[in-house]
């Protein structure tokens, strides 16, 4: 069986027997590992015949060469320790604890009940005053269409005024050159008159 102590010195030694500092890959370096003085300890050497690694220091390239192994110990024993730590808990301790937990669970449980139907009460605020919008809206839109087609009503009567207002001068002008020549009314002029009185009555009839 192998003795924890001893294993956990050569351990200790191999990590401190390695360059100092905190490790990481250097990209700019292609990927070559430094420490965090950016001095060097392992680089790739992908045209290399003998390794693929070149290592600065024996002693990195034997704690890497261990870490797998090492890691696996540790780990090992610190399960070890939490299993031994759990079977001092003497069983009253242990349900108590446990009680206290479910009790504090129970009322985080609560509280977040509570949230939840804080969140619901607004989340259908929300949605009925979204709905109130919807309804408004539409509501502005059908009053801005009836008074669209308000405006192109009264466009359209304008309209007709302007032809009748543009046909009456047309005949002011025609009498009064008549007038100021001495002249008598043609038939153009009568024509116009024709034109004036139809006008007219289209404007009377709607159309």
């Amino acid at each position: 069986m192998t003795n924890p102590d001893k294993k956990l010195v050569e351990i200790r030694e191999r990590l401190e027997k390695t360059t100092p500092g905190e490790w990481k890959f250097h990209r700019d370096l292609g990927f070559a590992l430094v420490n965090d003085k950016c001095e060097p300890i392992a680089s790739p050497q992908p045209n290399s015949q003998q390794a693929w690694i070149s290592w600065e220091r024996e002693e990195d390239k034997e704690f890497i060469a261990y870490i797998k192994s090492d890691i696996k110990y540790l780990l090992e024993q610190v399960e070890r320790l939490k299993m031994e730590d759990f079977g001092k808990v003497s069983e009253p301790a242990l349900y108590g604890d446990i009680r206290a937990h479910a009790y504090q669970v129970e009322l985080e449980n609560v509280h977040l009940k509570e949230k939840v139907r804080e969140l619901e009460i607004d989340f259908l605020n929300e949605k009925f005053a979204h709905n109130e919008a919807i309804k408004d809206w539409h509501m502005y839109q059908d009053k801005y269409n009836e008074a669209f087609k308000e405006v192109c009503k009264l466009q359209f009567q304008l309209g007709k005024y302007k032809a009748v207002v543009e046909a009456a001068k047309k005949i002011v002008l025609v009498f009064r050159v008549c007038k100021d020549q001495q002249k008598v009314p043609n038939e153009k002029s009568y024509e116009l008159i024709y034109d004036f009185n139809q006008l007219l009555a289209k404007l009377e009839k709607g159309e």
